[in-house]
């Protein structure tokens, strides 16, 4: 019935599951107009939140979605394990880690295999966004080593956090941005004493997965 759109089939999972779109939008706390709109007209630009809710009660990869594709996660699925979402940090300037409470997402379980010390964080902002659009949830080997060219989580100044791509430099870092607004500079951060106690280079970003509002890049 509901066979060619991704909408569509995320319809009929619903159906199957449940006895009509606003039983569905009951059990996920998320209004039923807000549902249609989606089926109707598409995930792009939709909230971030409702997709993931309506994710976890279908029990669909909400990565796979970004892709346009359609991927079934089994409560038992030993290829991905939801972790949580520790920190919402910036990809501009530099700007205060936020604690992200009570949100997870699914990542592949060979992931927190290979990386055990490994968090995902909220990357906002646009400076990085022709890698990490704003809103995607970045996985950040804590303690990784990083190395000049890669994309790494970076405080600056104290509590500061973002994540940009680094140069190791003799004295400091240069954080580089990766962005489709060309007004983004490059910085330059020099240690303010012997042990650069002001420059704290947390890890590498070693897996990412894009946030919904991004759909028409895939």
């Amino acid at each position: 019935m509901y066979e060619n759109r991704l909408e569509d089939r995320v319809r009929a999972i619903i159906l199957e599951r449940y006895k009509s779109v606003r039983q569905f939008s009951e059990v996920i706390g998320v209004p039923p107009t807000t549902i249609y709109s989606i089926l109707n007209n598409g995930f792009e630009g939709k909230s971030v939140d409702t997709v993931l809710a309506m994710c976890k009660a279908l029990d669909l990869d909400p990565s796979s979605l970004a892709r346009k594709r359609i991927r079934r996660i089994d409560n038992v699925d030993p290829e991905f394990i939801d972790l949580p979402i520790v920190l919402s940090v910036s990809a501009g300037v530099p700007n205060e880690e936020l604690p992200v409470d009570d949100l997870t997402h699914p990542v592949p379980v060979a992931m927190g295999k290979k990386y055990p010390n490994a968090k995902l964080v909220r990357v906002n902002g646009t400076s990085m966004d022709k890698v990490l659009p704003d809103g995607t949830y970045a996985l950040v080997d804590f303690g990784g080593q990083v190395a000049t060219g890669d994309i790494a989580l970076v405080n600056v100044d104290g509590s500061e956090g973002l994540i940009k791509r680094v140069r190791i430099l003799d004295r400091g870092v240069e954080l580089i941005p990766d962005s489709t607004d060309p007004t983004y500079e490059s910085y330059v951060y020099k240690c303010a004493d012997e042990d650069c106690t002001n420059i704290v280079i947390r890890g590498p970003v070693v897996w990412y997965t894009p946030p919904f509002d991004y759909l028409t890049a895939f």
